[in-house]
């Protein structure tokens, strides 16, 4: 083999063909099988893992925590919308007057002044 020579940017490198290794030869492909038999099962033979059964089935009662622990959330989290919901508006709505009160305030009837709408003036 010669010995690799420095080489700056942009020379030309040479390779003999004499310095490369050679390959081995390639194996030789096994005869292609007819379709007329499946192929052979490994040695063992063909047996299903163990990991792959099917999972236990859950106990009534542990589906029956859940569903109760599920309720008591939400029963939860509807009580504390409504509260949040009442503390924000001022508590509850103030019951209506009866017609036996007096009123003791201004009547609450607004009356506005009418306005005449006119179209635009005539440009001649």
């Amino acid at each position: 083999m010669k010995k690799p020579e420095d080489h700056s940017s942009g020379a030309t490198m040479q390779i003999d063909i004499s310095d490369l290794e050679p390959r081995p030869p390639e194996e030789t492909e096994a005869p292609p099988r007819s379709r007329a038999t499946p192929p052979p099962l490994p040695p063992q033979g063909f047996a299903p893992p163990a990991a792959a059964a099917a999972p236990a089935p859950r106990s009534v009662g542990r589906l029956l925590f859940y569903g109760a622990i599920f309720v008591a959330f939400l029963a939860g989290a509807i009580f504390g919308g409504m509260k949040v919901g009442l503390a924000l508006r001022g508590g509850p709505a103030p019951a209506a007057p009866s017609a036996s009160a007096t009123p003791t305030s201004a009547p609450a009837i607004v009356s506005i002044p009418m306005v005449e709408v006119t179209g635009p003036p005539d440009a001649q």
